[in-house]
């Protein structure tokens, strides 16, 4: 008497006991029909007394329960008995008054007989078709979120114990909070910081404690941030950024707190490179070494990358294209840099590939002789395939592998032999301001004739189809590998006024190029 009768949307609340099987109810939400299935169930728990043969002993001690009246059910086997701050795992059914089970959390402070109403019997908070999707670690606990059952809740464990999820009110004991919303957004993933994020599938939510305070049962403020929604590909955390795909999946957003409006934000990180991510993204991972970047593979096969630098706020998009199909990628962390693995899908054959730095083909294979050798072979992986070859440094001309085997012009001792790749990068049109407020340059006819380039340690370059010249007569031997160039480049172009002054550096040999900035003298004829 006095418990919720719940079935699909149908409720009642019990007002009177017949017999076992026979109960007078109240309905309050009408039922979809008179039958009602196995699938109701019972809100709240018997109201009657229960007496524990012992109420100390401490976790793992076998107590037995007993009640005045009809209270347990041989589906309570499983369940847990909760009254105060004591847990008991139910694991045996004797009869309708008698059960016991295992000690999860002593009954301390309280009674020798537990009084109706005090005590309740509830299920698992996860079982199989329920479980979470989303966890992280905050502060010192172990948070899940987002069940069937329950879309919008968040776990969190007791604080250091991360396998103790029994509900208190005490600061360091579990919790369990609702995100409360007008339309229903699951959540989908859980990242943390200096707060937890929650992503669902229509808003960014911040939780955490209020006024600077920790989490805990009695302490929580809950935050809609922005409205973007999230996509099924796992967020990453760069920095104080973290980074995810809107729901659409054709943008990378960086979820942050802006201290110049005061508010969090989530700007398009490629909204200057909508062309890359339109695509859709499918997979990400971020590479912290040697150099900041996070890899997206892409719907088309192809990987995105964006460049990024949170403290300076600098970030930029390229593409990686390959013969064949990126379908995954991975960072795994090792000594001196972050290594990156992908699977390729070639000719309807997977393969697991290693990106190595200081390589300059792609799908290659490095091989190394004791003797001056011409001919290679074990390149059965790019068999009938035209392929780049560096032979002790410097390229040779290209070669179709025919058995697993190429021949070299001139022996070697060290070579490297894979598919060609290019690299292009055509800079943004010149941006001058004019004299008068809100003046622009864009519109107007422009002329770059001189190009100065900041290279890095670089081997070959060209300069809007103008191959520059990197071996310099006295410096180096010609039968040696080109030296490493450190510098500025000064460029004499020949442009029209119709190029609006942009210039393309494209990388053709298999050597190595890394450009540092590019100063232009511009003409520009309003």
């Amino acid at each position: 008497v006095g418990r919720k009768l719940t079935d699909g949307v149908g409720q009642a609340y019990i007002t009177g006991y017949t017999s076992a099987t026979v109960v007078t109810a109240t309905i309050e939400v009408a039922f979809a029909s008179t039958s009602v299935t196995n699938t109701w169930t019972l809100e709240s728990s018997p109201q009657t007394t229960l007496t524990p043969d012992k109420k100390s002993g401490g976790a793992g001690t076998v107590v037995s329960i007993a009640s005045d009246k009809d209270a347990f059910r041989s589906s309570d086997v499983g369940k847990y008995l909760k009254c105060a701050h004591g847990v008991l795992h139910i694991q045996t059914f004797t009869d309708a008054k008698h059960i016991s089970g295992l000690c999860k959390v002593e009954f301390s402070d309280v009674a020798d007989t537990l009084a109706a109403g005090t005590w309740s019997i509830v299920e698992p908070l996860w079982e199989a078709s329920n479980y979470p999707k989303a966890v992280t670690l905050y502060q010192q606990r172990l948070v899940f979120g987002g069940t069937n059952a329950k879309p919008q809740t968040i776990w969190g464990s007791k604080s250091g114990d991360k396998t103790n999820f029994n509900l208190g009110s005490m600061d360091d004991e579990s919790y369990e909070f609702t995100i409360s919303t007008d339309t229903v957004a699951p959540i989908l993933f859980l990242t943390s910081s200096k707060t937890i994020v929650a992503h669902t599938y229509l808003n960014e939510f911040t939780i955490s404690g209020s006024s600077d305070n920790p989490l805990t049962p009695s302490n929580v403020s809950i935050e809609q941030r922005s409205s973007f929604g999230c996509s099924f590909v796992k967020p990453e955390k760069i920095g104080n950024l973290t980074v995810f795909v809107q729901r659409a999946g054709t943008k990378v957003r960086a979820f942050q707190y802006n201290f110049v409006d005061d508010a969090y934000d989530a700007p398009d990180t490629a909204a200057f490179a909508e062309h890359i991510t339109s695509i859709g993204v499918r997979e990400m991972a971020y590479a912290q070494e040697p150099d900041s970047t996070l890899l997206c593979v892409l719907n088309d096969g192809q990987i995105g990358v964006l460049a990024i630098d949170v403290k300076q706020g600098l970030q930029g998009w390229s593409r990686l294209v390959t013969n064949g199909a990126y379908e995954s990628v991975a960072n795994i962390p090792i000594v001196g840099e972050d290594q990156t693995w992908v699977i390729v899908n070639r000719d309807d054959k997977r393969y697991v590939e290693m990106f190595v730095r200081g390589t300059n083909t792609d799908f290659h294979m490095i091989q190394s002789s004791e003797t001056l050798e011409t001919v290679w072979s074990g390149f059965d992986h790019l068999e009938g395939l035209t392929v780049d070859i560096i032979a002790d440094g410097s390229p040779q001309p290209q070669q179709t592998v025919t058995d697993g085997t190429i021949t070299l012009a001139r022996g070697a001792y060290d070579v490297e032999v894979g598919l060609e790749y290019n690299s292009t990068l055509v800079d943004l049109p010149v941006e001058v301001a004019g004299s008068g407020v809100g003046q622009t340059a864009q519109g107007s006819h422009m002329s770059c004739n001189e190009v100065v380039v900041r290279f890095y340690n670089t081997k070959t370059a060209v300069i809007n189809g103008n191959v520059q010249t990197f071996r310099r007569f006295g410096e180096s031997v010609l039968d040696q590998p080109i030296a490493f160039f450190t510098g500025d480049l000064d460029v004499h172009l020949i442009q029209g006024w119709s190029d609006r002054g942009q210039i393309s550096i494209q990388r053709v040999d298999p050597l190595q190029q890394i450009i540092v900035g590019i100063y232009k003298k511009v003409s520009i004829n309003d």
